[in-house]
């Protein structure tokens, strides 16, 4: 496609579906209500080829190639025409666009309201911008195709171009910067801090991080105390063998005195 050249919308949808590239639900509405308001005064069936799209992003519709009919079976029409370019959009679609697509309710409205509806849709409608962001699409998606990278930076441009017109603001980049790396404590020096902290006591001033790690790697000398419970376990059955005795003499005193 030359630079002066129109292209058709049918021919975005078929180039968005080959590159797997999305056009924004924003964008290809935007194109709808364009076509929507030239055929306003001349009712007719639009199709996708009767769309044609200039590369500084205008629309016109080719009223010499559409059928003259009534303005329910052009609102239809669109109805269909709107169905197309959102199923390219690639991203969740408000549900405000999705009733448009209703093709019944479309001839209910006929031409002029479902034009009132899709512009309500829009709002708020920045015709400049959103031609300057198709314009854009309409370059990338006639270069030939690109590498990785190369298509990575376009989204990414087109994406940029879409939140300025829409008015949303780039998130903040998660990404640390690289003069930010050396302040970042890493896993072993919070462990190492961790160990000091454990071994200090209070009114000493800090040990060795490696002393305190040591320290708190050695298990407790538990056998003095294995050793004091095990005494005062004998003395506990000695004491019981000596009542038990004392029982078994005076039963035998008692029981011979009767």
């Amino acid at each position: 496609m030359s630079d002066a050249a129109e292209i058709s919308l049918a021919q975005v949808i078929e180039r968005c579906r080959e590159r797997e590239a999305r056009l924004a639900y924003e964008i290809g509405a935007f194109v709808v209500f364009e076509a929507c308001e030239a055929v306003l005064e001349s009712p007719c069936v639009v199709r996708p080829t009767d769309v044609w799209i200039a590369p500084t992003g205008e629309t016109r519709v080719d009223l010499a190639a559409c059928g003259t009919s009534g303005s329910a079976e052009s609102a239809a029409s669109l109805a269909r025409l709107l169905a197309g370019v959102l199923v390219v959009a690639g991203q969740e679609v408000p549900a405000m666009l999705l009733h448009l697509v209703d093709v019944t309710h479309a001839e209910r409205l006929e031409l002029a309201g479902y034009r009132d509806e899709l512009e309500a849709a829009l709002v708020p409608l920045n015709r400049a911008a959103a031609r300057r962001v198709l314009s854009r699409q309409l370059r990338e998606l006639a270069r030939p195709r690109a590498d990785a990278s190369v298509d990575s930076a376009i989204v990414a441009a087109a994406d940029a171009d879409l939140d300025a017109l829409l008015g949303y603001e780039a998130p903040a980049s998660e990404e640390t910067p690289d003069g930010a790396q050396g302040g970042t404590e890493s896993a072993g020096d919070v462990t190492s801090a961790l160990d000091a902290s454990s071994a200090m006591s209070p009114g000493t001033s800090a040990p060795d991080a490696r002393a305190g790690s040591a320290a708190l790697g050695r298990a407790p000398d538990l056998t003095g105390i294995e050793e004091r419970r095990g005494g005062a376990g004998r003395f506990a059955w000695l004491g019981v063998i000596v009542i038990v005795g004392v029982v078994v003499v005076a039963y035998l005193w008692f029981g011979g005195a009767r």
